[in-house]
């Protein structure tokens, strides 16, 4: 039986992602640092270590934000760019293990953390993806070959392009798309 250990569990992209891999028959580890809402969780009815399991992933979630860091969003984008290097160094350290370490970079996703963006970042980007389909997506990177997914084809031009736009070019596009 394939096992899944999920963090952020209880809300938002966690519990559609603990879902979606339970409807599959995936045995599911939950872990979230709202342990009241967990236990409502448990409650509902609704589901060895990485070495130890041959073909292990490990599947972190990132953000679109780590393409580059946002303005009225720094912490956050921070955090992100944290999440992708540590999925890059664990991705190249662990194969030796036989663990595949991979990362899903969603763009503003239809929960209440997606609507609590600041409406001044939002004349151009909108929330467009629901929780279930980051949880596809996890899914198919969970299956996958890469280190990094990201989701959305706007995200990906905006991933493509700040890797060839030099620094300046890059920072005007980042004005443009946040209105700063």
């Amino acid at each position: 039986m394939k096992t899944l250990f999920i963090t952020g569990a209880a809300h938002g992209i966690g519990l559609a992602t603990a879902k979606h891999f339970a409807a599959q028959g995936w045995f599911i580890g939950l872990y979230d640092i709202n342990s009241d809402a967990l236990e409502a969780l448990l409650a509902s009815g609704e589901f060895p270590l990485l070495k130890q399991t041959p073909g292990a992933t490990m599947v972190n979630l990132c953000s679109v934000s780590s393409i580059h860091g946002l303005p009225l969003l720094a912490v956050y984008s921070a955090s992100k760019f944290y999440v992708n290097g540590l999925t890059e160094a664990l991705a190249i350290e662990w194969a030796k293990y036989d663990i595949r370490v991979t990362a899903v970079k969603p763009p503003l996703v239809n929960t209440k953390m997606g609507h609590s963006v600041r409406p001044e970042l939002m004349a151009k980007f909108s929330v467009d993806m629901e929780p279930e389909e980051v949880a596809a997506a996890i899914r198919r990177a969970a299956e996958g070959k890469r280190t990094g997914y990201l989701l959305g084809n706007t995200s990906r031009v905006w991933g493509w392009l700040d890797k060839f736009l030099p620094e300046a070019g890059r920072h005007r596009l980042v004005r443009y798309l946040t209105n700063h």
